[in-house]
C-alpha cells in the first residue's frame, strides 16, 4: 500500500502520511468430506515506513504500534479447482500520532480512527473479502490466483492505495517476520 497527501487548494496545510505500507494475509484451509472449505486467517504488518509530516520543521509523527487482523474463508473444492470467499472478522490496526506546534505549546494529535478507516475503505474497495475467488489450488504455485487493487480518499488530501496477490503455499512454508515500531 502507500498513501498519498496533498493540500486542498493553494493554501499550506500539514498532514502525516506513511509512504508505504504492506500487509502479509496467511490462512490454514480445511477441506471437509463434502468438498466445503473452511478456514482461519491472520492479517499482519510485515512493513510500515517512517512516518512523515508535510511540514516537518513544525511538525512530526510516529507509529507507536500495529495490530493484526483476522479473516475466515469458506467455499468450495472441486477436484483441483477452489471457489472460496475470504471473511474479514477483524481489520489490521496502526497507532499513529502527529505533534505540531500551536501558539499554546505543542499538540498530540492520535489518528488511530483515521487509520482504521481508511484501512476499511481500501480493503473494501479492493474487493478481498466478500468476494467469490476461483482458481487452482496448486502447491508450490507459479501463478496469482486472484488480484487484488483498489484506492480511497478520505476527505479531500489523504489517498490510500493497495494491490496485491493471492497464492496458495505449502503450509509448512514460515511467516514472514511481524513488522514492530522501532523503541
Amino acid at each position: 500500500m502507500d498513501e498519498a497527501i496533498a493540500c486542498p487548494g493553494e493554501a499550506p496545510c500539514d498532514a502525516p502520511y506513511l509512504p508505504n505500507l504492506i500487509l502479509y494475509f496467511r490462512a490454514n484451509v480445511d477441506v471437509a468430506a463434502d468438498r466445503t472449505l473452511h478456514g482461519e486467517g491472520t492479517i499482519q504488518w510485515t512493513d510500515v515506513s517512517a512516518c512523515r509530516t508535510l511540514m516537518p520543521d513544525v511538525s512530526s509523527c510516529q507509529v507507536n504500534g500495529a495490530t493484526s487482523g483476522s479473516f475466515s474463508v469458506t467455499g468450495k473444492a472441486d477436484g483441483d479447482l477452489v471457489q472460496m470467499t475470504l471473511h474479514l472478522d477483524q481489520a489490521p490496526g496502526l497507532s499513529v500520532t502527529m505533534v505540531t506546534q500551536s501558539p499554546s505549546g505543542q499538540v498530540s494529535i492520535p489518528l488511530d480512527a483515521t487509520y482504521a478507516e481508511e484501512i476499511a475503505r481500501l480493503l473494501e474497495e479492493a474487493r478481498i473479502f466478500g468476494t467469490p475467488i476461483a482458481g487452482k489450488a496448486k502447491v508450490p504455485a507459479s501463478a496469482s490466483t486472484a488480484d487484488f487493487e483498489g484506492s480511497c480518499t478520505l476527505g479531500d488530501m489523504r489517498t490510500l492505495h493497495g494491490y496485491g496477490g493471492l497464492f496458495f503455499v505449502s503450509p509448512d512454508m514460515p511467516m514472514p517476520e511481524e513488522w514492530q515500531p522501532e523503541a
